[in-house]
C-alpha cells in the first residue's frame, strides 16, 4: 500500500484567496493527483459549499501567512 503525505488533514482550519477576499475553511475532501509513473504530483484539498478544489501551495495555516504570501 503506497502511503500519501498531504500538508494539511480533513477538518483542519486553513486561509485561501477566494474571489479576491481572504477567507478561511474547514478542508472538507482532499484529491491527490498523480503522474504516468505512478508517483503523487499534488494535492488539492475541497470545502464544504466551495465547488473549486485549491492546491497545496495556495493554502496557509493562518491569515497573516496568506498576507505575507501576496
Amino acid at each position: 500500500m503506497t502511503r500519501i503525505e498531504t500538508k494539511y488533514d480533513i477538518g483542519e482550519k486553513v486561509w485561501f484567496m477566494r474571489e479576491n477576499a481572504a477567507t478561511s475553511g474547514n478542508i472538507d475532501s482532499i484529491r491527490t493527483y498523480r503522474n504516468g509513473y505512478k508517483q503523487y504530483d499534488s494535492n488539492a484539498y475541497g470545502f464544504k459549499g466551495i465547488t473549486e478544489n485549491y492546491p497545496e501551495r495556495d493554502l496557509f495555516r493562518s491569515k497573516e501567512e496568506l498576507l505575507n504570501s501576496l
